[in-house]
């Protein structure tokens, strides 16, 4: 399109698009500073309300401990006595029941130590009484089954080893039982 106005008018139309165009701009930065406004406004209420109910959370906490307290000082200190003797016969039952049971993960660590390599077990008994375990795996050949053999004799974790013949005549898979020492 052919544009036949006269200069002036030309320079006045670019003066009134340019107008215009900072005329659009500043609505938009003015909106964009009123919804910042709001954001900011919406984020200090958030904030504060946040504030407040963990204010209010911290005085409700104080005042339990503090009527704990209270009843504690009103109960005297021989209940407080009797609950710490009661706690500590619960912890010193809790420790003798520890005690006169053996340490299974330790054990399964010493197995995975003495297994030669390429043998794996297909079986895991545990008794209680007389601290017995019976294994059954499978070995790939007999300087296997002879290696398992010297590395169990040579626990002292563990004692009354029984290795039946049986496994020699079939190297592949063996059968093993044997105590585990009490201090363990």
């Amino acid at each position: 399109m052919i544009n036949l106005l006269p200069p002036q008018y030309k320079k006045e139309l670019r003066q009134g698009e340019k107008w215009r165009t900072i005329l659009n701009l500043e609505i938009f930065l003015f909106t964009f500073l009123i919804a910042l406004s709001l954001i900011l406004l919406s984020v200090k209420i958030n904030v504060g309300g946040l504030s407040r109910s963990q204010q209010i959370l911290t005085e409700s906490e104080r005042k339990v401990i503090k009527l704990e307290t209270e009843r504690a000082q009103k109960l005297g200190f021989q209940n407080l006595d009797e609950r710490v003797e009661a706690i500590n016969l619960n912890l010193s039952k809790i420790n003798s029941f520890y005690q006169k049971n053996p340490n299974l993960t330790q054990i399964f660590q010493d197995l995975g130590k003495i297994l030669p390599p390429n043998s794996y077990l297909t079986n895991f008994s545990y008794q209680k009484d007389g601290f017995q375990i019976t294994l059954s795996g499978f070995c790939p050949d007999r300087e296997s089954l002879f290696q398992l053999k010297r590395n169990f004799e040579s626990q002292e974790n563990f004692k009354d080893i029984h290795f039946p013949s049986s496994n020699w005549l079939s190297p592949n898979n063996f059968y093993l039982s044997f105590k585990i020492n009490e201090s363990l």
